[in-house]
């Protein structure tokens, strides 16, 4: 292996490392969003008897929250296995 071949090798590997690196930043951003809604789904659920239409909202956005965020995770897997 030249010295040419060895740093396209040394830039993909560069490359690769900053994707995994911004997938990690926007995962764990996404976290903190799936967090707050969730702490306040379970504020307004223990706060109030019944459950209102806003909670229900708030449960919709955090289920659809969830499945964007597995669909990422799944998407980044795929895209690392490729290379």
């Amino acid at each position: 292996m030249d010295d040419f071949d060895r740093q396209l090798v040394l830039d993909h590997i560069r490359q690769s490392g900053d994707h995994v690196e911004a997938v990690a930043r926007q995962t764990a951003y996404q976290a903190g969003i799936f967090k707050r809604l969730i702490d306040s789904v379970r504020e307004l659920a223990t706060s109030s008897k019944t459950i209102g239409k806003a909670t229900w909202w708030l449960v919709i956005l955090t289920v659809i929250l969830a499945v964007c965020t597995m669909a990422l995770v799944a998407l980044t897997i795929e895209t690392l296995r490729r290379g």
